[in-house]
């Protein structure tokens, strides 16, 4: 099996890229879990403490690091469920079991590679979901009101609060992220639409380069170029899929017979090509890391 952690700030869109994901992997091959459940404290009660869900101390790691071992050890587990439009736990929980990809979501879901290494049972590949400030701001205003039921007031006071515990307790994750998928507006654009691109460690593009070898694809089916990430000053490699075609009858032909479930991506917030070009690559990426697990590196 592979673990997927899909880490990110608030409103960065991590929960519809991992739901983007479930829908192309398919429901009989991959399962989300969200991490947001395991928060100790409702809204109301972390208002009247001034606790953050960035913050570690705010978050039930022991809980999470029992329910990700039953998990593996192919247990069925109940998992908590936050309401985000009460900022309540619900009283009906969510009962998962593992499958062949589990996608873990939320603000520290770089943080449990620790929690489950050292093991034999599974391999880790980590994604973060690295959006612009000004357009995350944007997008987490706009939900937090109308989904979420916060006044103004209380939105932005969550904005400029919260902007200090996530440099502190969650940007981390993107200096060791297998997979960077970047959301962000290129120079002079206007209007809604934004750009979407991946990078991604040398690691990889090692397994890439395998695959392509031994299935006999040829160098055009992905394309990557060095690049050097401003923000976290890593080395890493812009990356994206030249022949679709071939990479798909691929994938197919050699590792994932059931294929990917296209028509059921519907747009979403981005309103774009790029992201939902973006969304399938991580997916045959995802399916070709499962593969070659064991030339991951353990980047924690």
């Amino acid at each position: 099996m592979l673990i997927v952690s899909v880490a990110g700030a608030s409103g960065s869109g991590k929960s519809n890229t991992t739901r983007g994901l479930v829908r192309l992997l398919g429901r009989d091959v991959a399962v989300s879990y969200a991490l947001d459940g395991y928060h100790y404290h409702d809204r109301e009660e972390r208002t009247k403490l001034n606790e953050f869900p960035e913050q570690p101390s705010a978050n039930d790691f022991d809980r999470i690091k029992k329910d990700l071992v039953d998990l593996i050890n192919n247990k069925f587990v109940f998992v908590p469920v936050y309401d985000h439009s009460s900022g309540k736990k619900l009283a009906k929980q969510r009962l998962i079991r593992l499958k062949e990809v589990l996608l873990i979501e939320g603000l520290h879901a770089g943080m449990i590679a620790s929690m489950i290494y050292p093991t034999n049972l599974c391999s880790l590949l980590s994604i973060y979901v690295d959006t612009d400030t000004n357009i995350r701001m944007g997008w987490k205003t706009k939900r937090d009101i109308i989904e979420r039921n916060y006044d103004y007031h209380q939105t932005e006071y969550q904005i400029r609060h919260r902007l200090k515990y996530e440099k502190e307790y969650i940007y981390w994750q993107l200096h060791y992220a297998h997979i960077i998928l970047h959301i962000g507006r290129a120079r002079n654009q206007k209007g809604n639409d934004v750009t979407s691109s991946l990078r991604v460690t040398e690691d990889v593009i090692r397994i890439v380069n395998m695959f392509m070898n031994d299935v006999g694809l040829p160098r055009e089916s992905f394309v990557y170029y060095k690049h050097q990430h401003k923000t976290c000053q890593r080395t890493l490699f812009s990356l994206h899929i030249g022949r679709e075609d071939l990479v798909r009858q691929s994938v197919i032909e050699y590792i994932h017979p059931k294929g990917f479930r296209y028509d059921i991506i519907k747009p979403c917030r981005y309103g774009n090509n790029e992201y939902i070009s973006s969304l399938k690559t991580m997916a045959y990426l995802i399916i070709i890391c499962k593969k070659y697990k064991e030339y991951l590196d353990e980047r924690y």
